[in-house]
């Protein structure tokens, strides 16, 4: 057996999976695909952030969040503001 996938917490904009493998090591795997629109987004990042704080096991985040990392970098669409 390869190892053991329990899904912890399923959302709109994620799956949040833990990997048991072999060996006795568990982590974290967070599938992301966070929502453009802007009440969206920052729901995703309550969560993340609550699941970090709850949370001791390796993590690993992947996906399209949907974020960029400064204003000058957005292309199209609605200027909004956090």
């Amino acid at each position: 057996m390869l190892g053991r996938c329990l899904v912890c917490l399923q959302t709109e904009q994620a799956v949040h999976v833990k990997i048991c493998l072999e060996r006795g090591i568990t982590c974290l795997l967070s599938t992301i695909y966070g929502s453009p629109q802007i009440n969206g987004c920052a729901a995703l990042w309550r969560s993340i952030e609550s699941l970090a704080n709850n949370n001791s096991l390796p993590w690993m985040l992947q996906g399209d969040f949907n974020t960029i990392m400064h204003p000058s970098k957005r292309s199209g669409g609605e200027r909004t503001s956090l």
